[in-house]
């Protein structure tokens, strides 16, 4: 039976308001671009009531099959309001209530609230990748800010006129006082006594969807005047605006959603702009398919201060000496390379580089690419070579990604991982886990196999270094005035785990409790015993936003009493069997600006094939994004071990 063509279709939703005139051109410009990339099925609704988008939204879910590929956009106010008492309380900004803000939301009375919640459009989002994960979420607005989507010139708030009538004052839109904030809380109140949502959300943030926001969680989004003289409209919002010139002449088979914030970040703006474009959820993924490009060693370029940067600093761990190339897309997707250059100075999350590069010869979506590195990332312990051939072969394919190898054995346990040969079969060990099975590696006989089998174990083993230098990051002069707390998740609540190196069950769920003194930003990490690099904390990808004395759980949802928590799993017994605790390690990065660190993320060592075809050496410690680099980040780290045994082994004794 041949198999039903997906579709490609798009839900555009507008709401304008009194100082919003670029709703109606956003939406006209995100249609024009989405028929560049072969949308066909579009439904735009503008302007649009909250019940507009209720039943528009219930329709998509309803019309998606298997397969199709969907688009989901937004344009218009957001908003977010402080609980009544929550100071007094010291409940956090998670607990605030955040919606968009309809078309029709001016009609609102206590009795009848007329803002389309995020809570709401998290279930939605559930049912949508529940049916096809390929959905991509476009947000232009500024949703969980207090200040909303404005034109340059006027940085006024506008008012809401409530339609019966008080004795109380109009209200703005972010004041958490009045009729209008006691219509939220008891709307809100609502979904939670239905527990609305709560067996269909993600514990962090859906995983499925890419999701491309116009502002940060507390940040701003603008409208722009509008350059297109026979558009017929005066002005668009900033993001869409850029977000159509990069889709009407990107080639989408090689461009990543990566690719398009770099692009959209260094698109040039006017004095004034400040909101920070981030890309949610699988950013990697090329654009409006569901294959992802691993850019092992791909550091973003910023030149947001008239300067030339390497995003992520010490914190990805660039370091002097590191020598890059700088790639950017041509017009037919290929890439092309502007220039070499060399990092000169690190500081926490940025690097400057030599020779000093003018700003007009960066493209943009330029990233910058290693091509060698200025130290050793660690060593590979050989044990029982012989040959001068399997040596060299070895150290060629594992010195490309900045280890060295050592024949004499390291009685210090400082290398990061050992080589076997026996019997001609080589296998890689981290510590005493062996991964996967002895592969024969003869160069002499099996030119061509043997070199396919040293460049999986060069990238295997630069996967375990990255590993290794990321739990060893430690220190900073950041003071939180506090200390994360890891935690087991257990029926009736939360268990701090007190013991040093606790022992945990295969699918048990993790917390991490952090209440800070001051305002930062925080990425919670788990680093496998397969190498594998996970950023746990993705409600917010490029760092969670923490108030001051506000107390965050990783893994619970807004308003929500319960904690899900993360769950940790073993590896696969194909990559390492043994049936022996394995170790894991979750990082705790606290910094005080937002410092983008998904870079770390990667997969794991993984199965060897002889089919694998010949690659060129791959890296691993890329940025994505992050605040203006000319600011450095402040920033404190916490490390917690813990092993990981199998369902039926005993558990920790803090049980």
């Amino acid at each position: 039976m041949t198999a039903k063509p997906s579709t490609k279709r798009a839900l555009l939703l507008g709401a304008p308001a009194k100082d919003l005139s670029g709703v109606e051109h956003d939406i006209e410009l995100m249609t024009a671009a989405l028929r560049e990339h072969e949308f066909s099925n579009i439904t735009s609704v503008c302007p649009a009531t909250r019940d507009d988008i209720a039943s528009a939204l219930d329709q998509l879910v309803a019309d998606t099959q298997p397969g199709d590929i969907v688009v989901f956009y937004y344009s218009g106010h957001g908003s977010k309001v402080e609980p009544p008492g929550a100071k007094l309380a010291g409940i956090g900004e998670d607990s605030y209530y955040r919606f968009l803000v309809p078309s029709d939301f001016p009609k609102s009375t206590e009795g009848n609230f007329r803002g389309f919640t995020n809570t709401e459009l998290s279930v939605v989002l559930a049912r949508l990748t529940k049916k096809s994960p390929n959905v991509t979420v476009i947000m232009d607005c500024c949703f969980a800010g207090r200040v909303f989507r404005k034109s340059e010139d006027d940085h006024a708030e506008e008012k809401i006129e409530w339609q019966d009538t008080s004795r109380y004052r109009p209200t703005r839109y972010h004041e958490s006082k009045g009729r209008w904030a006691r219509a939220a809380s008891k709307y809100f109140e609502t979904l939670r006594e239905r527990g609305f949502g709560e067996d269909t959300r993600a514990a962090e943030a859906n995983p499925h969807a890419v999701q491309l926001l116009a502002s940060s969680a507390n940040g701003k989004a603008y409208e722009t005047p509008c350059n297109h003289s026979d558009c017929g409209h005066s002005a668009a919002g900033a993001m869409t605006l850029a977000l159509h010139d990069v889709l009407s002449r990107i080639d989408p088979v090689h461009t990543t959603w990566q690719d398009v914030g770099r692009m959209i970040r260094m698109t040039p703006r006017r004095s004034g702009h400040d909101q920070l474009v981030s890309v949610e959820g699988p950013h990697r993924r090329f654009l409006f398919r569901l294959h992802e490009r691993e850019e092992l060693g791909a550091v973003d370029v910023d030149i947001s201060s008239g300067r030339v940067h390497l995003v992520g600093g010490a914190l990805a761990d660039l370091r002097r000496g590191d020598r890059y190339e700088l790639v950017s897309f041509g017009n037919r997707g290929n890439e092309e390379i502007a220039a070499a250059c060399e990092v000169d100075a690190v500081s926490s999350s940025f690097a400057t580089i030599k020779p000093r590069l003018g700003v007009e010869r960066i493209a943009s979506g330029t990233r910058a690419r290693p091509i060698a590195f200025g130290e050793s990332r660690g060593s590979v312990e050989l044990r029982g070579f012989a040959s001068e051939v399997e040596h060299e072969l070895l150290e060629a394919r594992i010195g490309a990604v900045g280890l060295t190898l050592s024949r004499e054995p390291d009685p210090a346990g400082s290398a990061i991982a050992c080589l076997r040969l026996a019997d001609h079969k080589l296998q890689l060990f981290r510590g005493e886990l062996g991964f996967d099975v002895p592969r024969a590696f003869q160069p002499g006989k099996l030119p061509l196999g043997a070199r396919h089998l040293a460049q999986h174990i060069a990238e295997a083993a630069y996967r375990i270094g990255r590993a290794n230098t990321l739990a060893n990051l430690c220190g900073g002069r950041l003071d939180p005035e506090c200390e994360p707390q890891l935690a087991r998740v257990r029926a009736d609540g939360l268990q701090e785990l007190s013991e040093a190196r606790p022992t945990l069950v295969d699918g048990e769920a993790i917390s991490m409790i952090i209440e800070p003194r001051l305002d930062i930003h925080a990425s919670v990490f788990c680093i496998h015993p397969n190498a594998r690099i996970e950023l746990l904390s993705r409600a917010q990808g490029g760092g969670v936003e923490i108030r001051a004395r506000e107390t965050y759980r990783l893994g619970q949802r807004s308003r929500e009493e319960r904690v899900r928590g993360i769950e940790l799993r073993r590896p696969s017994r194909s990559i390492l069997s043994t049936d022996a605790p394995l170790p894991f390690t979750i990082m705790v990065i606290l910094t005080d600006k937002h410092v983008d660190l998904r870079s770390w993320e990667q997969r794991g060592v993984n199965r060897f094939s002889w089919t694998d075809p010949l690659k060129p050496p791959s890296f691993a410690r890329n940025a994505l994004g992050g605040a203006r680099p000319t600011a450095d980040a402040l920033f404190r780290i916490y490390k917690f071990e813990l092993d990981l045994a199998g369902a039926d082994a005993p558990l920790s004794p803090d049980c």
